[in-house]
Protein backbone atom coordinates (compact mmCIF):
# COMPACT_ATOMS: atom_id res chain seq x y z
CA UNK A 1 0.00 0.00 0.00
CA UNK A 2 2.52 2.51 1.10
CA UNK A 3 4.69 1.42 -2.11
CA UNK A 4 1.79 2.15 -4.43
CA UNK A 5 1.15 5.88 -3.10
CA UNK A 6 4.87 6.50 -3.31
CA UNK A 7 4.96 5.70 -6.53
CA UNK A 8 1.80 8.01 -7.38
CA UNK A 9 3.46 10.48 -5.72
CA UNK A 10 6.47 10.60 -7.25
CA UNK A 11 4.82 10.40 -10.91
CA UNK A 12 2.60 13.30 -10.08
CA UNK A 13 6.70 14.85 -9.41
CA UNK A 14 7.79 13.76 -12.28
CA UNK A 15 4.73 15.20 -14.57
CA UNK A 16 4.83 18.27 -12.93
CA UNK A 17 8.87 18.85 -13.54
CA UNK A 18 8.08 17.29 -16.98
CA UNK A 19 5.16 20.36 -17.26
CA UNK A 20 7.62 22.92 -15.87
CA UNK A 21 10.45 22.47 -17.70
CA UNK A 22 8.71 21.98 -21.19
CA UNK A 23 9.28 24.50 -23.80
CA UNK A 24 5.80 26.40 -24.89
CA UNK A 25 5.84 27.66 -28.15
CA UNK A 26 3.97 30.72 -29.54
CA UNK A 27 4.12 30.69 -33.52
CA UNK A 28 2.50 33.46 -35.65
CA UNK A 29 3.50 33.00 -39.16
CA UNK A 30 0.86 35.16 -41.51
CA UNK A 31 2.82 34.14 -44.59
CA UNK A 32 1.27 30.56 -44.36
CA UNK A 33 -2.14 31.53 -42.08
CA UNK A 34 -0.20 29.45 -38.92
CA UNK A 35 -1.33 30.85 -35.58
CA UNK A 36 -0.19 28.14 -33.01
CA UNK A 37 0.27 27.82 -29.06
CA UNK A 38 2.43 24.51 -29.10
CA UNK A 39 3.59 23.09 -25.72
CA UNK A 40 6.24 20.35 -26.59
CA UNK A 41 5.47 17.00 -26.82
CA UNK A 42 2.14 17.36 -24.90
CA UNK A 43 -0.75 19.62 -27.08
CA UNK A 44 -1.31 22.17 -29.71
CA UNK A 45 -4.03 24.67 -30.20
CA UNK A 46 -4.32 26.33 -33.54
CA UNK A 47 -6.38 29.20 -35.04
CA UNK A 48 -8.34 28.02 -38.13
CA UNK A 49 -10.61 29.88 -40.00
CA UNK A 50 -12.99 28.03 -41.17
CA UNK A 51 -16.80 29.24 -41.42
CA UNK A 52 -15.47 31.51 -38.44
CA UNK A 53 -12.88 31.48 -36.36
CA UNK A 54 -12.13 28.06 -34.56
CA UNK A 55 -9.66 27.08 -31.99
CA UNK A 56 -8.45 23.37 -33.32
CA UNK A 57 -6.55 21.44 -29.99
CA UNK A 58 -4.57 18.46 -30.10
CA UNK A 59 -3.99 15.97 -27.72
CA UNK A 60 -2.25 12.74 -27.87
CA UNK A 61 -4.30 10.31 -30.12
CA UNK A 62 -7.11 13.02 -29.76
CA UNK A 63 -7.85 15.99 -31.79
CA UNK A 64 -10.90 18.57 -31.19
CA UNK A 65 -12.35 21.77 -32.05
CA UNK A 66 -13.37 24.70 -29.97
CA UNK A 67 -16.06 27.18 -31.22
CA UNK A 68 -14.45 30.11 -28.78
CA UNK A 69 -17.81 32.35 -29.56
CA UNK A 70 -20.46 30.04 -28.48
CA UNK A 71 -18.66 28.29 -25.49
CA UNK A 72 -19.31 31.91 -23.79
CA UNK A 73 -22.69 31.04 -23.90
CA UNK A 74 -22.33 27.53 -21.11
CA UNK A 75 -20.60 29.08 -18.49
CA UNK A 76 -22.31 30.16 -15.52
CA UNK A 77 -21.22 33.34 -14.00
CA UNK A 78 -20.61 33.31 -10.41
CA UNK A 79 -20.94 36.12 -7.43
CA UNK A 80 -17.96 37.83 -7.06
CA UNK A 81 -16.61 37.22 -3.52
CA UNK A 82 -15.15 40.11 -1.51
CA UNK A 83 -11.19 40.47 -1.60
CA UNK A 84 -9.04 39.96 1.41
CA UNK A 85 -6.67 43.39 2.01
CA UNK A 86 -3.64 42.27 0.51
CA UNK A 87 -0.07 44.20 0.43
CA UNK A 88 0.11 46.97 -1.70
CA UNK A 89 2.89 46.78 -3.90
CA UNK A 90 4.50 49.37 -5.30
CA UNK A 91 3.94 50.30 -9.24
CA UNK A 92 7.66 50.12 -9.87
CA UNK A 93 7.89 46.40 -8.57
CA UNK A 94 5.39 45.04 -10.37
CA UNK A 95 6.52 46.80 -13.76
CA UNK A 96 9.99 45.63 -12.53
CA UNK A 97 8.88 42.24 -12.52
CA UNK A 98 6.62 42.21 -15.67
CA UNK A 99 10.05 43.20 -17.43
CA UNK A 100 11.76 39.87 -16.16
CA UNK A 101 9.24 37.88 -17.25
CA UNK A 102 9.17 39.52 -20.52
CA UNK A 103 13.10 39.05 -20.77
CA UNK A 104 12.18 35.34 -20.09
CA UNK A 105 10.90 34.85 -23.38
CA UNK A 106 13.43 33.72 -26.48
CA UNK A 107 12.58 35.41 -29.78
CA UNK A 108 13.49 32.43 -32.28
CA UNK A 109 12.25 33.25 -35.68
CA UNK A 110 11.18 36.95 -36.87
CA UNK A 111 10.43 38.42 -39.74
CA UNK A 112 8.20 41.42 -40.86
CA UNK A 113 7.53 42.41 -44.39
CA UNK A 114 5.01 45.78 -43.69
CA UNK A 115 3.67 48.05 -47.08
CA UNK A 116 1.48 50.57 -45.48
CA UNK A 117 -0.02 51.84 -48.90
CA UNK A 118 0.76 55.09 -48.39
CA UNK A 119 4.15 56.13 -50.71
CA UNK A 120 4.80 58.63 -47.83
CA UNK A 121 4.71 56.09 -45.23
CA UNK A 122 6.83 53.71 -46.77
CA UNK A 123 9.70 56.76 -47.27
CA UNK A 124 9.72 57.67 -43.54
CA UNK A 125 9.96 53.68 -41.95
CA UNK A 126 12.24 52.68 -44.60
CA UNK A 127 15.32 54.31 -43.17
CA UNK A 128 14.31 53.63 -39.69
CA UNK A 129 13.82 49.68 -41.01
CA UNK A 130 17.58 49.96 -42.68
CA UNK A 131 19.06 51.02 -39.42
CA UNK A 132 17.12 48.26 -37.13
CA UNK A 133 17.37 45.64 -39.80
CA UNK A 134 20.14 42.30 -38.55
CA UNK A 135 20.25 38.72 -39.32
CA UNK A 136 17.91 37.95 -36.11
CA UNK A 137 15.35 40.47 -37.44
CA UNK A 138 15.08 41.00 -40.95
CA UNK A 139 12.61 44.20 -41.35
CA UNK A 140 11.51 45.10 -44.78
CA UNK A 141 9.77 47.89 -46.15
CA UNK A 142 8.05 47.09 -49.83
CA UNK A 143 5.97 49.14 -52.47
CA UNK A 144 4.53 46.07 -53.72
CA UNK A 145 1.60 45.22 -51.30
CA UNK A 146 2.87 42.56 -49.30
CA UNK A 147 2.76 42.79 -45.62
CA UNK A 148 3.58 39.48 -43.38
CA UNK A 149 4.84 38.90 -39.66
CA UNK A 150 6.62 35.78 -38.41
CA UNK A 151 6.77 35.75 -34.97
CA UNK A 152 7.62 32.49 -32.77
CA UNK A 153 8.24 33.16 -29.22
CA UNK A 154 9.69 30.28 -26.98
CA UNK A 155 9.40 29.67 -22.93
CA UNK A 156 9.04 27.38 -20.25
CA UNK A 157 7.71 27.62 -16.78
CA UNK A 158 11.02 27.62 -14.59
CA UNK A 159 11.86 30.17 -16.72
CA UNK A 160 8.92 32.49 -16.04
CA UNK A 161 8.97 31.26 -12.51
CA UNK A 162 12.77 32.11 -12.03
CA UNK A 163 12.15 35.92 -13.54
CA UNK A 164 9.08 36.28 -11.35
CA UNK A 165 10.62 35.08 -8.05
CA UNK A 166 14.42 35.83 -8.37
Amino acid sequence: MMIALFAIIALFFVLLLFLIFTPITLQIDTYRHLYALRVWGVTSCFLVWKDGILLEVKVPFYRFTIDPFTLGSKIKKRKAKRRQKVEKKTAYNKIKKGVKVLQSFKLTAFRLDLDTSDVLWNAYLYPVFFFLHSQKTPLHINYEGRTGLLLCVENSGARMLRAFFF
